[in-house]
């Protein structure tokens, strides 16, 4: 298989690494900030339940893997939204070696919680805003060898044989496009801790956009997503309480981007070059 591709982490970087630890909650930002996730032109999302229904007209139902929904509105879920961004946090960080003893106390897990920990960021579901529903005909999954250190990432290119030639699509999946809109609250959170989640995300105000992988069906080129930021509340250490509208919200969320980037060494800025630009290529 020619379509996706291991990234290695970068070195754990003390210059990158949180400020703080599970119990020192003493200081930093509270918070939400107000996410919307838009589906790429030409790609779906199709968050997947494990289960199955019938799509298509009477008399010609086939059965698809059902997509999520919460009170009958499209969702991303949340679980999976933290799943995606902790994963390109870990590779920015050189958190969660697994090749290193403790990784239980790494940057990545004191902020989004290890076993037994609680973190101090969590992602809600994002609820369909503007989003049509359908079914398509995709690739029946895979299970790709793992690395050993290192993350898999997949490009936007369709899933291929190694001869070149297309894999036949045989599953149906329901599947959204849209955009869809959620929070991402976090509690004694650092501007630092929270520019390279906004890294994580993606987000072009980081300066190094990339489309967030979500969903089912990623390693055929779909499940892809841009963020942006719609607004945020906000309550630092002396309890001061600011709403900022989308404009605003986008201004400060800037400037904890730019501060988290200046603080990655050029190692973690190559890694995070590097997830750029595979997951935005689109092969032919």
């Amino acid at each position: 298989m020619t379509y996706y591709h291991d990234v290695a982490r970068a070195p754990a970087d003390p210059a990158a690494a949180v400020d703080h630890g599970f119990d020192d909650v003493s200081r930093g930002i509270s918070g939400w900030l107000l996410l919307d996730y838009t589906t790429l032109r030409g790609k779906f999302v199709s968050p997947g339940t494990g289960r199955l229904v019938l799509r298509g007209s009477e008399g010609s139902e086939v059965p698809a893997a059902e997509a999520a929904r919460s009170l009958g509105r499209p969702v991303l879920p949340g679980t999976g939204i933290k799943g995606a961004v902790r994963t390109v946090f870990e590779v920015l960080t050189g958190s969660c070696d697994p090749t290193r003893r403790g990784c239980n106390s790494c940057a990545a897990c004191r902020l989004f919680g290890a076993l037994g920990r609680r973190g101090r960021l969590g992602f809600d579901d994002a609820v369909g805003q503007e989003v049509t529903e359908g079914a398509e005909r995709v690739p029946i999954p895979f299970k790709p060898r793992k690395p050993a250190d290192g993350i898999r990432l997949y490009d936007l290119g369709p899933a291929l044989l190694q001869t070149g030639a297309r894999v036949e699509e045989k599953l149906v999946r329901e599947v959204f496009r849209g955009t869809f809109r959620g929070r991402m609250a976090f509690h004694h959170a650092t501007p630092g801790e929270l520019g390279l989640v906004l890294l994580a995300l993606g987000w072009d105000g980081g300066g190094v956009p990339f489309p967030l992988r979500l969903g089912g069906v990623r390693f055929h080129g779909e499940g892809a997503a841009s963020v942006s930021v719609a607004g945020a509340f906000l309550a630092g250490e002396s309890l001061h309480r600011e709403r900022l509208e989308a404009a605003d919200a986008q201004t400060r969320a800037t400037e904890w981007a730019h501060e988290a980037h200046e603080r990655l060494g050029p190692k973690a800025r190559a890694v995070l070059a590097e997830v750029a630009r595979v997951v935005q290529e689109r092969r032919s």
